[in-house]
């Protein structure tokens, strides 16, 4: 059994980890694809828990993601990719939970502990890439997440992913392509009366939120 001691020497080793990785993404991605951030809050008015939900189109959105913002995120990926040990231990390193196919359940239940305990979570309103890169009809799980966890969601998109690494590509292209992530206004379970908002509510403000984003991001 690990002492205190040495529960907390381990959580500053991941995060020394995880600032190492995402500071290296940072650097990569800004000499390969430019890439840049931009913000339509103050990240220093939400202290606490979140629920990040950006767009999905390729392989490099969770390290596009990580890399832009300034906190430690977690993330959930498929269970097959921890079979490795190497691998295993790398994913646990930067925050990544395993998910498994047919057990949604387990995965929701993970995420409200995760939130329950101030962290930031991100989880994909689409729940897979999207074929085309456009941004498809969002699937129900972060509005439901939301709403149980009573935490706010902070709408995400990200550009140039698709033309660095669309889904078809086996391999990404390293250059003339420019990447960001820009960062909407947080979207509250509750209204400005203190009504707690429905699912499909979360859902439409969400799907409203990341189109506008979209065009933001194209101007």
């Amino acid at each position: 059994m690990r002492n205190g001691c040495d529960e907390k020497g381990e959580r500053k080793r991941v995060k020394l980890f995880y600032r190492i990785v995402t500071g290296g993404f940072r650097l990569c991605y800004g000499l390969l694809y430019n890439h840049k951030e931009a913000w339509e809050f103050d990240i220093k008015d939400l202290p606490g828990a979140a629920i990040v939900a950006p767009n999905h189109v390729s392989y490099l959105d969770p390290q596009l993601v990580a890399a832009s913002w300034p906190e430690d995120l977690h993330f959930f990926a498929g269970k097959r990719l921890f079979k490795k040990k190497v691998m295993r231990w790398i994913l646990h390193n930067l925050y990544c939970h395993p998910v498994e196919k047919g057990k949604e359940l387990a995965t929701i239940r993970t995420a409200i502990e995760l939130l329950k305990q101030g962290n930031k979570v991100v989880v994909f309103p689409e729940g897979t890439r999207s074929e085309d890169g456009t941004l498809q009809p969002l699937r129900s799980g972060v509005a439901f997440l939301a709403y149980q966890s009573q935490c706010p969601i902070i709408p995400c998109y990200v550009a140039g992913s698709y033309e660095a690494w669309p889904k078809a590509r086996k391999r990404p292209r390293l250059w003339g392509v420019q990447t960001s992530c820009r960062f909407g206004r947080p979207i509250w379970p509750k209204d400005d009366q203190g009504n707690t908002l429905s699912k499909e509510a979360l859902n439409e403000a969400l799907q409203q939120a990341l189109s506008h984003l979209a065009a933001k991001s194209k101007e």
